[in-house]
C-alpha cells in the first residue's frame, strides 16, 4: 500500500471498512497498540464524516529496531525525567 490506509465505503448504509498498515517499535505491545488504533482511527473518521465505522483493519508489516541515536536521546530524556538524587553518578556506592 502505498499510503498505508485503504477506505471501503458503502454509499446506502453510509458506514466504512477501513484497513491500515503499520510498522511499529520494537518492545510495544502489538494487540495494545493495535486496540489503540482501531478506537482512534473509528472516534476519528465517525466524529470529522458523520459515517459509521463497522471495522478497522490493523495490519502490522514490520518491526522497526531503534538506531544508536534515538537509543541514546531515549536515555537523556529518561535521565532528566528522575529526580536529581536517583540519577547515577557513574561510580559505586
Amino acid at each position: 500500500m502505498a499510503r498505508g490506509v485503504k477506505v471501503q465505503y458503502d454509499e446506502a448504509a453510509r458506514s466504512c471498512t477501513i484497513d491500515v498498515w503499520v510498522q511499529l517499535r520494537f518492545g510495544v505491545s502489538i494487540p495494545e497498540v493495535g486496540y489503540q488504533i482501531q478506537e482512534h482511527v473509528k472516534s476519528s473518521v465517525e466524529s470529522m464524516t458523520g459515517l459509521r465505522v463497522n471495522a478497522v483493519h490493523v495490519h502490522v508489516v514490520g518491526v522497526a529496531f531503534q538506531t544508536e541515536l534515538e537509543r541514546a536521546q531515549d536515555a537523556d530524556q529518561i535521565g532528566a525525567a528522575l529526580p536529581r538524587e536517583e540519577r547515577s553518578t557513574g561510580g559505586i556506592g
